[in-house]
């Protein structure tokens, strides 16, 4: 599972790079926010490891039936 630093880096590569010249075609916005998430590594202390932090792809999320519901 890859994690990304930004939000634009995992919506390129998770997003748009797969759906290459028709990206235009879908709400890449609508998309991103069912499908990225950032969630928080806590480590014993309670404390948020951001070093471990970032955006990631949620597994749970059929990513070509969420295109589909998302078409222009």
């Amino acid at each position: 599972m890859a994690t990304y630093a930004t939000l634009n880096d995992a919506i390129h590569y998770e997003i748009i790079t797969p759906l290459g010249e028709w990206a235009h075609r879908f709400n890449i916005n609508a998309i991103a926010e069912r499908l990225i998430y950032w969630p928080h590594d806590i480590n014993a202390d309670g404390n948020i490891n951001l070093n471990r932090s970032g955006f990631r792809v949620r597994t749970n999320v059929d990513f070509w039936k969420l295109v589909e519901a998302n078409a222009l």
